[in-house]
């Protein structure tokens, strides 16, 4: 596994959010992992990041709004993985990572490169 870490520095949150949640790599099946967002809708999920956005303390030219991180597993490795696996090693990485954060993930399959 390799996970891919881009910083954002606009509040692009709907943009983003409508890629994983509607791109056509998406696994249709597959849950929607949320964690620390309680919403039930993009447009739920855009207003919560934004007010926890509302919440930082000081205010800096530059700084990051958003990361979207990506776990990137090898096509050889695909046999090995089911989405609950996934869903698993995800959840996981979102308590390594910093479990106090807003967090919604998608599963995404791309010519056999599951991410």
């Amino acid at each position: 596994m390799i996970i891919k870490s881009a910083s954002r520095k606009r509040g692009s949150y709907r943009q983003l959010l409508r890629y994983m949640i509607e791109g056509e790599e998406r696994v249709p099946e597959s849950r929607i992992i949320l964690h620390n967002v309680i919403g039930e809708t993009l447009d739920d999920w855009v207003a919560e990041f934004k007010a926890n956005e509302a919440n930082r303390k000081r205010e800096r030219k530059g700084s990051v709004k958003l990361y979207h991180d990506i776990l990137s597993f090898h096509p050889d490795d695909t046999s090995y993985l089911t989405l609950n696996t996934i869903e698993e090693l995800t959840r996981n990485y979102i308590e390594e990572r910093n479990p106090n954060g807003l967090y919604v993930g998608a599963i995404h399959l791309a010519d056999d490169h599951y991410h």
